[in-house]
């Protein structure tokens, strides 16, 4: 059986002596003896053996003389009554770390028997609960035979056990005696009760020595222009002994943001500390404990040179506005703020929301590094190194399209997946695999997977857009000037989409994809967040962003009835005008655009229902990538009444074919025919403002 604190105390009477004085001195001393026996009786059987007194053949008058008799000859020799070992030597390692006095010792060494030894703590609670700070000072001055003022100094805000949170006195009034002094840890406690070691030993369930990273520095590329800068200043930082270095990384979950940190302390060729999540018991640490942890870990390992990681901070430091109780951080505000600017050791916060953090905290932050999800191609690789022996080519590809896609969702899936590899083969892997990554993307509140990465037909050839401008040669100039900003508007279907498809194939761009209602928030600010967002992502991707449908952020602002569509406008022409990579708006209605958007694109460009003559070529290749024969000159006269078809009249007919084959000539005109017919009604009956 382990041996308890308990087992310590009384079968080898180590802390025996030390004990007997301090509750002798809370019984006579500070007159909690009426608690243990009064003219009642007595009422306290425990506390009367543990002192050795007779309290079966005497009563309480004869008790009482025996106790003072007692009193008298502990406190005779209160000086040769030393801290126990193994306390006192772990005490001692402890003073020479944290540069702690005799006073600040002893307080230690109270606290640690307090917490372990209950009936200390029962005697100490006697003294009554709602003490005011003074009379509680009074008291340990007392039990501990130190001068008041030292006692006050010693657990003062300004002074070691505060500043650390090894030992501090709370606030709370209510609280017991016993409850006020509050030790760092139960498990700090029972290792003090020890055999000596190290402080290392110590807080092993405070901090942990980081582990070696899995990743390299070479698998964020997409973070290069920023890591040798950071890196300098951290490896100068410790050269100097600089105090006050905060790194806050952030990021959406499963971008690698512990792993960047990780691979920084390794880079630089400096150790580096975690503060722990759970303590020895293997129980979660609340968001105080982890402050504490914090805290005293800066105090202990100040000297030596190393950095630190503060992971998951995000239920410590959130404002928590609309909760009635407020974060650890917010609770410590002054105390956390103060401790950003002086932390000896240069720390890495990781947090997926920054925007829950108060300013005031991310203000003393010297360097704010966004870990976003990688681009494109980026993405590929890891969908490729973690997947490629499960999945097909087709699905990485598809994979990589979405730009929530963070590594660590690939790396979980591909775990799942390989462990059945040798059951299914690679179609059904596919399939798979592709379920439960658009199953967490989901449930993430992301946009799911998108099946379809390309709506452009074998057939397609911009020659067969009516627009007026050239395609083609907008293509051959883009390729030399990374920056543009097109409109793109027309009646629905005339190919303003399909277009953008073609152009990023063209330039060998990826094409980001957003319809207008995708951007669309439900709480205030949230639509802006998002505008911003997908601007950035294209950025980082070296991608061509289409923004479809976008009539509602670029609509005249004088005609708005709410005020956060007049900040959507505002945020979409902000992003627009800072933009620095091509950005294509389509929208099937020009009027009522607001005219400062207008002013910010460099070209618009009208897309029309097709010529004859485009119709004709349009119709020769669409029934040839049907199998059906090349019309004949016959058919051109039939089609040349048609002046409704779009190129997305073909894709329907497209479609169509599937399920409903198209078996002739006669039948493919037959249902363009009908396509048309479909819009009359709309064009006839359109609606508006006189």
């Amino acid at each position: 059986m382990k041996e308890t604190v308990s087992d310590v105390f009384f079968d080898k009477s180590h802390a025996k002596p030390l004990l007997t004085l301090w509750m002798l001195r809370f019984l006579l001393k500070l007159g909690t003896v009426r608690k243990l026996m009064d003219d009642r009786g007595i009422h306290n059987n425990e506390v009367l053996e543990f002192l050795n007194l007779d309290y079966k053949n005497l009563d309480t008058n004869a008790l009482s003389a025996q106790l003072k008799v007692l009193y008298d000859d502990f406190e005779s020799k209160a000086d040769t009554i030393l801290i126990p070992e193994p306390l006192a030597t772990n005490i001692f390692h402890l003073k020479d770390s944290l540069t702690l006095n005799d006073t600040e010792c002893n307080i230690i060494a109270f606290a640690v028997l307090m917490q372990s030894c209950p009936l200390l703590s029962d005697v100490a609670d006697w003294y009554g609960t709602n003490l005011p700070t003074s009379k509680y000072m009074y008291a340990l001055s007392m039990i501990l035979d130190k001068p008041e003022t030292a006692i006050r100094q010693a657990l003062s805000q300004q002074g070691i056990l505060a500043k650390s949170n090894l030992v501090t006195v709370d606030d709370i009034l209510d609280f017991s005696f016993s409850n006020r002094l509050d030790l760092l840890s139960r498990s700090f406690s029972d290792r003090m009760l020890n055999t000596p070691t190290t402080s290392d030993e110590w807080f092993k369930d405070l901090v942990i020595t980081s582990p070696l990273p899995e990743l390299t520095v070479n698998h964020y590329p997409h973070l290069s222009s920023t890591l040798p800068y950071l890196m300098s200043y951290l490896k100068n930082a410790l050269k100097e002994n600089s105090k006050g270095v905060n790194v806050l990384i952030h990021g959406v979950p499963g971008t690698g943001k512990t792993q960047l940190s990780r691979i920084i302390a390794k880079e630089i060729g400096y150790e580096m500390l975690e503060v722990a999540m759970s303590d020895a018991y293997g129980n979660p640490c609340s968001g105080s404990d982890r402050l504490r942890q914090f805290s005293v870990a800066q105090s202990i390992f100040k000297g030596s040179p190393s950095l630190m990681l503060f992971d998951d901070i995000d239920d410590i430091f959130s404002v928590a506005d609309f909760s009635e109780h407020n974060s650890a951080a917010a609770n410590r505000k002054a105390w956390l703020n103060n401790m950003l600017e002086i932390n000896p050791m240069p720390t890495f916060w990781i947090c997926n929301h920054p925007s829950e953090l108060d300013a005031s905290f991310i203000r003393r932050f010297d360097w704010i590094l966004e870990v976003p999800v990688p681009p494109k191609t980026l993405r590929e690789t890891i969908i490729r190194e973690n997947c490629g022996h499960v999945i097909n080519e087709s699905s990485i590809k598809q994979l990589a399209q979405s730009t929530e896609l963070a590594p660590a969702i690939v790396a979980r899936v591909s775990k799942v997946v390989s462990s059945i590899n040798h059951v299914y083969d690679t179609e059904e892997l596919s399939k798979v695999t592709y379920g439960l990554i658009d199953s967490v993307l989901a449930v993430q509140g992301h946009q799911r997977l998108h099946k379809n990465t390309s709506t452009l037909p074998d057939y397609y050839n911009p020659e067969f857009i009516n627009c007026d401008a050239d395609l083609a040669h907008i293509a051959t100039m883009l390729q030399h000037h990374d920056s543009a900003r097109l409109c793109l508007f027309g009646p629905p279907g005339t190919g303003k989409s399909a277009y953008a498809y073609w152009l990023a194939d063209q330039l060998e761009k990826p094409l980001h994809i957003k319809q207008g209602s995708d951007l669309l928030g439900k709480y205030v600010g949230e639509t802006e967040q998002n505008i911003a967002d997908v601007f950035n992502e294209a950025i980082q991707d070296k991608a061509i962003l289409l923004i479809d449908e976008v009539d509602s952020f670029l609509q005249n602002r004088n005609q708005t009835q709410r005020s956060w569509e007049v900040s959507a406008v505002n945020e979409m022409l902000t992003q627009m005008e800072a933009h620095q990579g091509i950005f294509i708006a389509s929208t099937n209605r020009m009027e009522g655009l607001d005219g400062a958007a207008l002013r910010r694109f460099d070209l618009k460009v009208r897309f029309n229902a097709l010529k004859t003559e485009q119709l004709w070529k349009l119709l020769i290749s669409f029934c040839n990538s049907i199998n059906l024969p090349t019309p004949q000159q016959r058919f051109y006269t039939q089609i040349s009444a048609m002046t409704e078809v779009t190129p997305g009249d073909f894709a329907v007919l497209g479609r169509q074919h599937k399920f409903r084959p198209l078996t002739d000539i006669e039948a493919v005109i037959e249902a363009l025919r009908k396509e048309c017919a479909y819009k009359q009604p709309y064009a006839k009956n359109s609606m508006g403002f006189v």
